[in-house]
């Protein structure tokens, strides 16, 4: 049964993220243009603004604790801007939060992260996010370069190959297909609908994705591990291998192939796979051998 736009919107709304989550025209914020202001007050109680940062390309994270892939971002972007020495880091919590909470989550990513504090979401409207996280990339002349909402560790991916480019250390690799940022908004929705538990619909929306720009490799990923959970041998490897293709050295495709290599029966090359996937992988659970899962139950 297909779920119609309004009734995914309606849904989308309910789980907390934002009626633009389903359109694919964003109001404001367009690429090249400048990007809003942004100030605000820090946990030290300074206030803090772009302007902080002069010649530099700024990354600015949306982020919340609570969520288990903003601590994702929280940490990855911190390495970015560890690999990147004309990069700047800036991230902003909207709403309600604990400034213990905060301090915690900043002081694990090893190294200090200003965190803006923004309760009555003022940035969070002004940037029009649409999903926790995200982040965007503006430029040392305040220009908006790229955004990424709610993404995990595949789309740090993406965001590394971009500030490669900026910073002259791209490798010849495959570009983001046209309108990246109108398939990011559809990979949200999909990822918004497998955690409601319409599985099917997410499907729905992540072959098409595949289908309409083969080389927007988080799709591939995302719909290898449905493919996966679902038991679907091969559909998950030609999912896996094609993001493979897109970027061999990546790693969250790891615990998939594990997982292939196990149901395969080579083991050998599944333990591969498997010392791969970093301790705190999403999908550590396909790691399991089946004889284990059978008698955990």
């Amino acid at each position: 049964m297909r779920v119609t736009s309004r009734c995914v919107a309606g849904m989308l709304m309910g789980a907390g993220i934002g009626a633009m989550a389903a359109s694919p025209h964003p109001r404001g914020l367009a690429i090249g243009r400048p990007a809003p202001p942004l100030e605000a007050v820090d946990l030290s109680g300074a206030r803090k603004s772009l302007a902080d940062f002069p010649g530099k390309v700024r990354l600015v994270l949306f982020w919340h604790p609570r969520y288990r892939r903003s601590k994702e971002a929280l940490c990855g972007a911190a390495e970015l801007v560890r690999r990147y020495k004309g990069a700047a880091l800036l991230t902003v919590v909207s709403g309600p939060s604990d400034r213990d909470q905060l301090r915690k989550a900043a002081s694990s990513c090893g190294s200090p992260i200003p965190v803006l504090l923004d309760p009555d979401r003022t940035n969070f409207g002004r940037y029009q996010i649409v999903a926790t996280p995200s982040l965007l990339i503006i430029s040392a002349d305040g220009k908006l370069l790229n955004r990424t909402a709610g993404f995990g560790r595949e789309g740090l991916g993406s965001v590394q190959r971009y500030l490669d480019e900026i910073f002259g250390q791209a490798q010849p690799v495959k570009g983001a297909p046209a309108g990246g940022g109108r398939y990011r908004r559809r990979l949200a929705m999909a990822r918004q609908l497998l955690r409601l538990g319409l599985a099917d619909q997410a499907e729905e929306i992540l072959e098409s994705l595949t289908s309409e720009a083969p080389d927007f490799r988080p799709a591939w990923v995302e719909l290898g591990y449905l493919e996966a959970r679902r038991g679907k041998v091969e559909a998950a490897e030609r999912c896996f291998e094609r993001a493979a293709e897109l970027d061999p050295k990546a790693a969250d495709i790891a615990a998939g192939m594990s997982w292939l290599w196990r149901r395969k029966g080579d083991n050998r090359r599944a333990e591969e796979w498997a010392g791969k996937v970093p301790p705190d992988d999403p999908h550590q659970p396909l790691l399991k051998p089946q004889s284990q899962k059978r008698r955990a139950h």
